[in-house]
């Protein structure tokens, strides 16, 4: 046991006197090599990138160099230049659903629009046309008046009752009563009748229930007086028969 453990210390010891050895010649060596640089002999390593191939040469090439562009050959048919920027317009596939007119636009319609063809008669019967058109002035508070420029001259007696914006120019003969006013008148113009507003109101909201999506072009109707109620009858609206007759007023109590 005792010669086992010499032994071992003797290997450790050599070991250790050996690296003890390894490690001054390191030292030594390191020192030669430093010297040696310091006095010129060695020069130290130097640190360099890699070379990189060098890039071929580019030509640059002038304007004045270039040869000139062969000419443009002119096109067959002349084209707008906006054609290639802008695409073909679709139309919409939908069509537009026209809004039918209201009693209230059929009024002013009648009122404004001298386009339209109109004729609404009075009886061809004196005697029938005479009482129709005392029944406008005693019973619907209808008003006379002639018509000079702009200027409307109230021939009449006021009925303070709104007055319809159609004029009815007068056609034909007066009746004796609308003679009177005349005779009796300092101012001159075309004759006019004046309806108040409710009976034309009236006669809009029937075209426009016959009407339908129509738009109103002609129209022609008599009027008649049937146990003071005013109708019109006959009635033909775009060239259309209509079958039935309209009521315009029932009149007053006054007048039955």
């Amino acid at each position: 046991m005792g010669n086992r453990l010499w032994r071992f210390l003797g290997v450790f010891m050599v070991v250790v006197l050996l690296g003890a050895s390894l490690v001054a010649w390191t030292h030594y060596q390191a020192a030669q090599v430093l010297s040696n640089a310091a006095k010129g002999r060695v020069k130290p390593p130097v640190l360099t990138e890699p070379a990189l191939p060098s890039a071929p040469p580019v030509h640059v090439l002038s304007a004045s160099s270039l040869p000139p562009p062969p000419p443009l050959a002119s096109p067959p048919h002349a084209v707008k230049s906006h054609t290639a920027l802008t695409q073909p317009m679709i139309k919409p596939s939908i069509n537009p659903v026209s809004k039918p007119a209201t009693g209230q636009d059929i009024y002013h319609q009648l009122a404004q629009n001298l386009q339209l063809d109109i004729e609404l008669a009075w009886p061809q019967n004196k005697g029938k046309r005479e009482t129709l058109l005392d029944y406008l002035y005693t019973c619907l508070a209808a008003e006379f008046a002639l018509l000079d420029g702009q200027t409307l001259v109230y021939l009449s007696p006021n009925t303070f009752e709104r007055k319809s914006a159609w004029l009815r120019v007068v056609h034909g003969s007066l009746s004796a009563q609308e003679q009177r006013w005349i005779n009796g008148a300092r101012a001159t113009g075309t004759a006019v009748r004046l309806l108040p507003e409710r009976v034309d109101q009236r006669l809009s909201a029937y075209i426009s229930e016959a009407l339908g999506d129509e738009s109103l072009i002609s129209l022609y109707g008599q009027y008649q007086l049937t146990h003071s109620q005013l109708y019109l009858n006959h009635i033909i609206i775009n060239g259309k028969q209509i079958e039935s007759e309209w009521l315009l007023s029932a009149g007053s109590a006054n007048c039955r």
